[in-house]
C-alpha cells in the first residue's frame, strides 16, 4: 500500500505575506469539541486546521491526540482553538467525549452523509415501519442522545451538526446543492431536536475530499460560530 503523502497546506503561513495581514487580528481564543463516530472526518478536519493534509486516504485516529493550541484561518478571519482533542469515534470510547463536550463553548457533532442516504433508502423499503432502519442512523441517534445532557449541563451554547463526505451522497447531484441542503435539514430534524432544538443547533454540510472542500466546510462552520457570537 502506498505511503500517504502529507501536504503541509501552510494555512497559518499563508496569511504572513502582504500588508493585509497586519490588519488581521486573531479572534479571541475558543474551546471547541469535535465529536462523531468513526470515519466522520474528525481527524481530517482537525489536521486541516493544523495545516496538514493526507493526500491519499483519510486520516484516522488510532489514539487520542491533544493539541494545546491550534491557529487556523477561515476566509479573512482567524481563530485560536484551545485544548482541542482528537477523540476516537468507537462506541467503546464515547465516554471520553464527556469532558471536552462539557468544557467547550462550541460542540461540533460530525455525521456521515452516507449514513443518511442509507437510512433514507432503507426507510423507503419499509414505508409502514419505524426506524432506525440502519446501524449508522442508530449510532447517530444514540450518540446525539449521549451528547444532549453534556450540552445541557456544560458550557456549550452552540452545537454545529456537521454533515461530512457529501461528495459520496448521490442525492446532492440529483437535487442540486440548495435543495440538497434543505433535504438534509429536514432529514436531520429529529437529531436537531434530540440535541436541544434549533435555538442551540445549526446544521452545515460539505465535503473533506480535498483541501479546497475542507476549507469550504470549515468556512461554513466558522460562519455559524461568528453568527452565534454576535447574538
Amino acid at each position: 500500500m502506498p505511503i500517504p503523502i502529507i501536504i503541509y497546506a501552510g494555512i497559518a503561513a499563508a496569511g504572513a505575506v502582504g500588508a493585509a495581514v497586519a490588519a488581521r487580528k486573531w479572534r479571541r481564543s475558543l474551546r471547541i469539541a469535535v465529536l462523531g463516530v468513526n470515519d466522520s472526518g474528525k481527524s481530517t478536519l482537525i489536521d486541516f486546521w493544523r495545516g496538514e493534509w493526507v493526500e491519499e486516504g483519510r486520516a484516522h485516529t488510532q489514539a487520542k491526540r491533544n493539541f494545546d493550541r491550534i491557529k487556523t484561518v477561515a476566509g479573512d478571519r482567524r481563530f485560536v482553538f484551545r485544548k482541542l482533542a482528537d477523540l476516537s469515534g468507537d462506541e467503546s470510547d464515547w465516554a471520553e467525549w464527556k469532558g471536552p463536550a462539557e468544557a467547550s463553548a462550541v460542540v461540533l457533532y460530525l455525521v456521515r452523509a452516507v449514513d443518511l442516504v442509507d437510512e433514507e433508502r432503507a426507510a423507503d423499503l419499509h414505508p409502514d415501519g419505524y426506524g432506525p432502519f440502519t446501524k449508522g442512523w442508530e449510532r447517530i441517534e444514540d450518540s446525539a442522545g449521549l451528547i444532549r445532557p453534556w450540552l445541557d449541563g456544560g458550557r456549550a451554547k452552540l452545537c454545529v451538526l456537521t454533515v461530512t463526505w457529501c461528495d459520496q451522497d448521490p442525492r446532492q447531484a440529483e437535487l442540486g446543492e440548495d435543495a440538497y441542503r434543505k433535504h438534509l435539514a429536514g432529514q436531520l430534524e429529529p437529531i436537531v431536536l434530540k440535541l436541544g432544538g434549533t435555538g442551540r443547533v445549526r446544521v452545515v454540510a460539505g465535503s473533506l475530499e480535498s483541501p479546497a472542500s475542507a476549507g469550504a466546510l470549515s468556512d461554513r462552520i466558522m460562519d455559524q460560530i461568528v453568527a452565534w457570537e454576535r447574538t
